[in-house]
């Protein structure tokens, strides 16, 4: 009989031991889902913030490109065209579409 209470104990300690093991691993993995979920949200905040400076980036290059074509206008009308153009490729504002549009005298059929 003491060798089946024995037996019985040792199960029943390596049962607890399991659960144990089963509670740790279930905690590691949950933690670990926890820290990919940051990990995307945080990727996925960088790719929209990345983009937002981009797009401002290229507004502010832009409008100096339009800056200098109106600065340009009367005494290189083509290179001032060749700026509006320029700011409207770099990034479509409507004071580039203006400026684009715009003629000097000389330009004028």
């Amino acid at each position: 009989m003491n060798a089946w209470k024995r037996e019985k104990r040792e199960a029943d300690a390596r049962t607890r031991e399991e659960e144990r093991r089963r509670r740790a691993f279930q905690r590691l993995a949950a933690g670990a889902l926890a820290l990919l979920l940051v990990a995307v949200v945080l990727g996925i905040i960088a790719f929209v913030e990345k983009r937002h400076a981009v797009s401002n980036l290229h507004a502010a290059q832009s409008s100096q490109l339009v800056a200098g074509a109106e600065q340009t206008l009367n005494s290189d009308p083509a290179l001032s065209t060749l700026l509006a153009l320029r700011a409207l490729h770099v990034k479509y504002t409507p004071q580039a579409e203006r400026r684009s549009a715009k003629r000097s005298p000389s330009c004028r059929n």
